[in-house]
């Protein structure tokens, strides 16, 4: 079979088919269903290269036979998928589309089995393909609305199940809402959630603009709009290399674009390989997404923008796409919020808000005390060695572990980074390390005495001296002190072994000690194991020994001179960074400005050391007002959950409020500002953007103000929070029992808030320009020295000395200085553009 595989790849189908002939023999012969079902499966593949559907269709129903047979479901969505393919290539597309649906309904059956909300991401993000499939299918033949509800159904699906408790606003019964949408309710879900889509946006005077992005065959951004009293519309738009100006930012050979963005000149905090930019400037990303709809959208008020997260749409800064004409950014049109769903759209406008709003009950966070502890930076493949060095102290997370639902039980152990791969050798990146204590990492499983035997047990529970563990040999747990655990290893399991006088292994003295294999797992009467050692030079180009042992053979080494040596992937690093993090003096102003506007009395402002983790989460749990924090964002592109924002503590695991942490808690607010760096940034699949903001969503919050890049100043960005504060109260309505004014009724108007901010930055921004080139004409200076003028000029705090360095006499110098001295603010789009709402 492997044969025929290689042949394939190659794209020699006739050669590979000689292959799967002879393997499909052996198969039968020797009663391997499992193999036979997949055998059959590739032939129906070659024979649909070479253009033969029918002949590929029989070994497809063959194949289909066989796997449902022996339950290999997996592999049965794989063939339904095929089989689609087969009827689209012969221009069937009703027995496409049924092919794919139940393939669909199977994956939604395997989905709906899964624990955990990462195993459920994972799998999404695994079998987007079929998702993908019937959209386009349905779009063949012109069926824009259950091509919308299709892509829809496979997106942020966790997200809107979690959100739904029992309630589920798509569900017609117990059922999902795939099983609703392929079952005989069909008809009556697809016109119950358009017309409910319709309504929403109508009540908003605005669109719902729907992205899906298309790259099986080609690269197709399927764009939906959704308006009340007309049908879904369909637009499509080429966006491969070849149509648009790319500037080859993509993946290397291949055809796929990146549909991301963020500022050229704004690092990201997951590094620059890892939020690729398109290379379009504003005006480019316009055409692209508004340009093609531009008729469609041209009456409404709003847009709300469901992006596709898989293909990095939620990075793009809708609100500051430029008309190419007229430079007018979108949000002076348009009033924009964002969701990662219509199903979680739906839910957010539909479900119970609190009846008043309690500002002075609002969480105001900013500006913690961060002396006591270093962030703990995820470690990239593509960057790890450039951040990583032989000898540097790093973290090594568990293998085993579900980091993203793990929380707190994921903290792991320090080590020492002992060799790195060499770039040239053209595989994944390998890292050795060397665990820096005996018991660090222990696992789940350790050996423990019990009546003077060895025997296995599996760690329950522990403390700092008592463990709980269930001994298999046994059958039961019982209470072992923590210091007679040892490590449970496996024959041949890499070691150190450390020298004389030495506890711990310490990077200067890494040559001083040992390499070597375990050979016998079952330690002696005395808790030691026998090692077999390496021999390998010394610096000084001697030979290692150990005093008393011959280094030619095994040795017994007690358990605490025992560290575990072993190669790992860097993405299992986490890597300390040297110092603490910066102080932010303009957060602390901000979040002081920000609770003064909404009524929080001085004392509950929680910045410095009263900003702790503890606090923050106990205030979280208790507010009915708004949540803001003012602080450094952390990202961990590769576990969403680790994702946060820094606190108050005395580690990385103590201080780092994560979207584990968020996503375990109930809240009752009706927004949450996260003004910090990243924290619309995380793992972008299927299911969106894993990470804070999606955090917040779930456990309750109605809106989210999040950050899609590095704030780049955070003293424009305290001054424009403000602003937005005193917006929303203005436009708010009141709760009209509430006679101190500190309570608001029902739902916020945060979109249209944050949209009255920005513009009045901008006419700020603008009104500045023109005093600028009022004072430049009269003056009458060279080209030169304009440019040094206008400089000086557009340094609001500077303007008397700029005046008084041009050494002109200018007769209305007064009104001008008072024009200048009144624009204090400077709204470029870096400053605001990084921002994005998700709200109803």
């Amino acid at each position: 079979m492997n044969l025929g595989s290689c042949y394939s790849n190659l794209g020699e189908p006739r050669r590979a088919i000689e292959y799967y002939e002879q393997s499909l023999e052996i198969s039968k012969e020797t009663q391997d269903r499992r193999g036979e079902g997949q055998t059959l499966n590739n032939l129906g593949l070659c024979y649909s290269d070479l253009g033969e559907a029918r002949r590929a269709i029989e070994y497809y129903e063959q194949s289909l036979e066989i796997k449902k047979e022996t339950q290999d479901r997996r592999g049965e969505g794989a063939t339904l998928n095929n089989l689609g393919l087969c009827y689209s290539d012969l221009g069937e597309p009703w027995r496409a589309i049924e092919y794919y649906e139940q393939s669909l309904r199977l994956f939604d059956e395997m989905w709906g089995a899964l624990k955990t909300d990462r195993e459920r991401a994972t799998f999404l993000h695994d079998n987007l393909r079929t998702s993908k499939l019937l959209e386009r299918a349905y779009n063949g033949i012109n069926d824009a609305e259950n091509a919308l509800l299709t892509a829809d159904a496979w997106r942020a699906k966790g997200l809107h199940t979690s959100m739904s408790r029992g309630d589920e606003v798509i569900k017609a019964d117990g059922r999902s809402w795939w099983q609703v949408f392929t079952g005989c309710a069909r008809k009556s879900l697809q016109v119950d959630c358009l017309s409910r889509a319709q309504a929403l946006a109508e009540r908003q005077q605005g669109a719902i603009v729907f992205y899906s992005y298309d790259n099986i065959f080609k690269s197709v951004l399927n764009i939906y709009v959704l308006r009340a009293g007309a049908r879904c519309l369909h637009r499509p738009t080429d966006v491969s290399l070849e149509n648009l100006k790319w500037d080859g930012n993509h993946a290397p050979n291949s055809r796929d674009v990146n549909l991301s963005w963020r500022p050229r000149d704004v690092r990201s905090a997951l590094g620059d390989n890892s939020v690729r930019s398109s290379g379009l400037d504003l005006a480019d990303l316009y055409k692209v997404y508004i340009e093609p709809i531009e008729n469609d959208i041209k009456d409404v008020a709003k847009l709300i923008i469901i992006p596709d997260a898989a293909a990095g749409i939620a990075t793009v800064p809708f609100a500051a796409l430029q008309e190419p004409n007229s430079g007018r950014f979108l949000v002076e049109r348009f009033v924009i919020s964002t969701s990662p769903s219509l199903g979680v759209l739906l839910q957010l406008a539909e479900r119970q808000h609190l009846e008043s709003v309690e500002l002075g009950s609002s969480v105001v966070v900013g500006n913690p005390d961060y002396s006591g502890w270093v962030p703990e930076a995820p470690v990239l493949e593509e960057e790890a060695l450039d951040v990583l060095e032989v000898g540097q102290t790093a973290v090594l997370l568990p293998a085993s572990v579900d980091r993203y639902d793990a929380g707190a039980s994921c903290a792991g152990a320090d080590c020492i980074v002992t060799a790195l791969a060499n770039r040239a050798a053209g595989k994944s990146v390998e890292c050795e390390v060397t665990l820096c204590r005996w018991d660090g990492l222990l696992g789940d499983m350790v050996r423990v005495k019990v009546g003077g035997k060895w025997m296995h047990a599996t760690v329950l529970a522990d403390s700092e001296e008592i463990g709980s563990v269930h001994v298999q040999e046994l059958g039961k747990a019982i209470d072992i002190p923590k210091e007679a655990w040892y490590p449970c290893f496996i024959k041949g399991d890499q070691v150190t072994v450390l020298a004389d006088g030495f506890r711990g292994f310490d990077a200067a003295y890494r040559s001083l000690h040992s390499k070597g294999t375990i050979r016998d797992t079952t330690p002696d009467e005395d808790g030691r194991y026998e090692v077999i050692l390496e021999q390998s030079e010394t610096e000084d180009g001697g030979r290692h020994e150990t005093k008393g042992q011959d280094m030619e053979g095994s040795v017994v080494v007690h358990r605490d001179r025992l560290l575990r040596r072993m190669r790992v992937s860097p993405t299992r690093l986490l890597r300390r960074t040297s110092k603490s993090l910066a102080p932010l003096r303009n957060a602390e102003r901000e979040a002081r400005a920000v609770a003064g506007v909404l009524g929080v009395p001085e004392g509950e402002v929680l910045v410095g050391s009263r900003a702790t983790k503890d606090m923050v989460m106990g205030r979280l749990r208790n507010t009915q007002g708004v949540v803001h924090i003012a602080t450094h964002g952390l990202v961990d592109p590769q576990v969403g959950g680790r994702s946060g924002v820094a606190l108050c503590g005395s580690s990385h695991e103590s201080a780092v409020l994560t979207a584990h942490d968020v996503a375990s808690i109930k809240l009752r607010t009706p927004l949450v500002v996260l003004s910090a760096c990243d924290t619309g940034l995380g793992e972008s699949m299927a299911e969106g953007v894993l990470g804070l903001a999606r955090a917040f969503t779930l456990s309750g919050a109605d809106s989210v103000i999040m950050s899609l890049w590095r704030v780049v100043d955070d003293e424009a960005t305290s001054e424009l929070m403000k602003k937005f504060y005193e917006n929303l109260l203005q436009l708010a309505e009141l709760d009209p029992a509430d006679s101190s004014h500190q309570r608001l009724h029902k739902s916020l108007p945060v979109a249209e808030a944050w949209a009255k901010t920005v513009r009045a930055c901008l006419h700020r921004d603008r009104q500045k320009t023109e005093v600028v080139e009022r004072v430049l004409e009269y003056f009458k200076l060279g080209e030169s020295e304009t440019r040094t003028l206008s400089d000086l000029l557009r340094k609001c705090k500077d303007e008397r000395n700029a005046l008084r360095i041009a050494g002109k006499s200018i007769k209305h110098i007064t009104e001008l200085r008072n024009d200048l001295e009144s624009l204090t603010t400077e709204c470029d789009p870096d400053k605001w553009a990084g921002f994005s709402v998700v709200s109803s």
